[in-house]
């Protein structure tokens, strides 16, 4: 056999065990999550998990970092110079011009007319 054949099937049986592994992975992991769901819907959530959950959720909503984050939203929401405002400046957008697929942006306009909606007919 000659070195480039031995080469190749050097190589040849490296693809295969590579994708022969994934494949077994994919299948492992597949296997493993369908039984998991299988098991949370026979027997519902371990209890001890979900008291664990909600002792470690009552324990994050008392800490100062979460105090202090609800104030700062609080005050941002008081505050005219720092609430957050919508905006219409389209300068984000300017670079998409360069796309050869770009369209101009057109914002919706909401008629108010009752014929519109359907309801004045």
């Amino acid at each position: 056999m000659s070195p480039q054949q031995e080469f190749l099937r050097y190589l040849g049986v490296t693809g295969a065990t590579i994708f022969g592994l994934f494949a077994l992975q994919h299948l492992w992991a597949t296997a493993m999550d369908v039984h998991w769901h299988d098991e949370l819907k026979e027997h519902g959530p371990n209890p001890e998990l979900v008291e664990l959950r909600d002792e470690e959720s009552k324990a994050l909503e008392s800490t100062r970092i979460n105090k202090a984050m609800s104030e700062v939203a609080r005050s941002r929401t008081a505050a005219p110079l720092i609430a957050p405002k919508s905006s219409d400046d389209l300068s984000a957008m300017s670079g998409w011009v360069q796309n050869p697929d770009f369209a101009p942006y057109e914002p919706n306009v909401v008629s108010a007319s009752p014929d519109a909606s359907g309801k004045g007919q």
